[in-house]
């Protein structure tokens, strides 16, 4: 059983919300004999259908609940598509960076096999072989 302080606690909506509630029920309200079928709200530029009976407010619902989700992600797949992109460029650097520290191995190994020719040439031309 609810308390009753549930029961009046105030319901916080976004504003297209309000502007879609307010347009139901100012649908519901309005004439069945309306020609073009269709209420216009007055917040915006939307055209937003009569609704005559609970199957055709529960399809509109179910309708406006998909856009909604589509919207939202539509921006995470935004999201995503660019920390993809992001974590491919750094693949990238990251590839170009252990390719030098290769090549800088590599080099490494090479001076240190000429350091020690240079090293024993020295020994054989000052006679400390």
């Amino acid at each position: 059983m609810c308390s009753r302080s549930a029961l009046f606690r105030p319901i916080y909506l976004k504003t297209t919300r309000i502007t879609a509630v307010s347009a139901v029920s100012a649908s519901a309200s309005a004439s069945a004999n309306d020609s073009n079928n269709s209420l216009q709200d007055y917040g915006s530029s939307t055209t937003l259908p009569l609704l005559l009976n609970t199957n055709q407010f529960y399809k509109w619902f179910t309708d406006l609940e998909s856009a909604m989700k589509s919207e939202t992600e539509e921006k995470y797949q935004h999201y995503v598509s660019t920390l993809t992109e992001r974590i491919q460029t750094c693949d990238g650097i990251l590839r170009q960076v252990d390719d030098t520290l290769d090549y800088f191995n590599e080099l490494q190994l090479q001076h240190q096999a000429v350091a020690t020719r240079l090293k024993l040439f020295m020994m054989r031309v000052t006679g400390w072989w």
